[in-house]
């Protein structure tokens, strides 16, 4: 019996029908971001991390490295969560030890939950009306990984989503935060196509970042979306991505199972 591997190709990122949204919305920009930081920070010799970097997030994907399947390793069960309105997008804390684990049996404990509409990255130019940021953080490595997940227009409730819905605190409670019990595997539904690639937070920290982002969205209907946006404040939540970043020579791997290992007789 003998292997053939699939080697690296490099090829143009080609996904059928992507529902996706005309960005009518103005992008904030890293420069934004820097100006906030100098502006509020207190310490006469903050350098700016984000004007700095080459390795910004967020991108719009478009060509790939193809690489033989890695399976994500990802530990999530059902956890209770804190749902918190953070005026320009919800953030869900969690206390539990779900994890995922990559490469060298390295391991990443989930911190927050970040959902923001109109997605921050795109593929092939394409925005879609959601985006969930699973963001994780490491005992080894000075660096974060962040698990992204986009959502899709269709005619279906997300139930999982609904949950986190009926409990979204009101512009009035701000930085309050309402508790709910998540299965968080509900949510991350099909990991058999990827991306991986090295940038940045999407916050104005820009730190260090691995970040997995799962190819097939999940679906989502406009009316979650637009309850979502309802209890945001409506000038905020449309100006709260920073604008796509270049790659700079990055490596955007793209890992699916078409590309296995293929068994010859």
């Amino acid at each position: 019996m003998h292997r053939i591997v699939i080697y690296n190709i490099t090829i143009l990122l080609s996904i059928g029908l992507i529902s996706h949204i005309n960005n009518a919305y103005a992008d904030r920009n890293i420069d934004y971001w820097s100006k906030i930081n100098q502006s509020t920070s207190n310490n006469k010799s903050y350098i700016n991390t984000c004007s700095l970097n080459d390795l910004r997030s967020p991108i719009n994907i478009n060509k790939v490295l193809v690489k033989p399947f890695a399976p994500l390793n990802i530990k999530y069960t059902k956890i209770p969560i804190t749902i918190i309105n953070k005026k320009f997008h919800l953030e869900m804390e969690s206390y539990e030890r779900e994890k995922i684990t990559i490469d060298n049996n390295d391991e990443y404990f989930l911190k927050k939950i970040k959902i923001i509409t109109n997605s921050e990255h795109r593929i092939n130019n394409n925005i879609f009306p959601l985006e969930i940021q699973f963001i994780h953080t490491s005992n080894k490595h000075n660096r974060f990984l962040v698990l992204s997940v986009f959502g899709e227009y269709s005619k279906t409730t997300h139930h999982s989503l609904q949950k986190i819905i009926s409990r979204i605190p009101t512009m009035e409670e701000y930085r309050r935060g309402y508790s709910a019990l998540i299965n968080l595997n509900k949510i991350i539904e099909n990991t058999d196509e990827y991306f991986r690639y090295n940038g940045t937070l999407t916050s104005k920290s820009c730190d260090d970042a691995i970040w997995l982002i799962i190819k097939k969205p999940i679906k989502v209907t406009k009316k979650q979306i637009k309850l979502i946006r309802s209890k945001l404040a409506q000038n905020l939540y449309r100006n709260n991505r920073n604008i796509i970043q270049p790659i700079n020579n990055r490596l955007i791997k793209y890992y699916t199972k078409q590309y296995q290992y293929i068994k010859k007789d």
